[in-house]
């Protein structure tokens, strides 16, 4: 296991509003904008203050620390320096990449937790771990390989079109398939670390604060998969299924996203 690397570098972090802490953390290839309507949600509602970093090789923040392993305490350890004077538990709340991150940061320091919001937190250690002959595993690997293996640009199409379920590169303008070409190898290190994440249940089942795993109804199977071994194993979780989103739902129904989000934390007690 890798020791734990205190970040050198601050991540770029936006902050919105007053009230309890909440930490949200993107996905792969996206930055803190993809938070918008939830940012905008609630302030409308009051109650909340908003952290929202861009992580390592993402938006403003500095690229993936030089000679770091591959691991999501990187980003997990760099998220929670940004609660530096934060005194109460926070809520977290993660998307894919994210989602895996905010559960390493739950896993390292449980007591500075709230509660978890998690949308398809794609920990594919577990399929790893678990189901190493299951086609969930098998087809990630083989997503993640030519991901790494592809020019940058071809690489970041195939990437994009496998989380969109279908064309989503060419939905996007030049300036935003240059953004994610240029971000890509960050995105392998993603891979990587998230195939490393093979925490077992034991671990997992300390995780006692109220889990909200939300995930869409079209997403690709090592996606739904590891969403339903960690419902399966995390003590007080509970899925929530959309039914005409896939893995891009905090994108493509943003507004949704953010209403669960905003309900969840506003209505859910703090762990016993």
């Amino acid at each position: 296991m890798n020791a734990p690397v205190s970040p050198s570098v601050r991540l770029h972090l936006q902050s919105q509003g007053q009230g309890r802490p909440l930490l949200s953390l993107h996905s792969s290839s996206g930055s803190h904008a993809q938070w918008r309507a939830l940012a905008e949600l609630l302030t409308r509602r009051g109650g909340h203050q908003l952290l929202m970093p861009d992580l390592h090789g993402h938006g403003r923040s500095p690229a993936w620390p030089a000679q770091a392993a591959d691991s999501l305490r990187i980003d997990a350890l760099a998220a929670l320096a940004c609660l530096d004077g934060v005194e109460e538990p926070v809520d977290l709340v993660g998307h894919s990449y994210g989602g895996a991150v905010a559960l390493q940061l739950a896993l390292l320091q449980p007591q500075r937790v709230r509660s978890l919001l998690l949308y398809e937190p794609v920990a594919f250690g577990l399929l790893r771990r678990y189901e190493p002959q299951g086609e969930a595993w098998q087809q990630i690997r083989r997503i993640a390989a030519m991901v790494a293996d592809k020019p940058r640009e071809e690489a970041a199409r195939l990437f994009t079109d496998y989380w969109s379920g279908g064309s989503g590169w060419l939905q996007l303008n030049t300036a935003q398939q240059a953004t994610i070409a240029e971000r890509i190898a960050t995105v392998s290190r993603h891979f990587n670390a998230l195939f490393a994440a093979d925490w077992g249940r034991p671990e997992l089942q300390r995780l006692r604060m109220p889990v909200l795993l939300v995930g869409g109804v079209l997403t690709r199977e090592p996606a739904r998969r590891v969403s339903e071994l960690l419902a399966a194993w995390l003590p007080d979780a509970r899925q929530h299924w959309l039914t005409r989103a896939g893995h891009l739902g905090p994108l493509t129904h943003a507004s949704q996203v953010a209403e669960l989000i905003a309900d969840f934390v506003q209505r859910e007690p703090a762990a016993a």
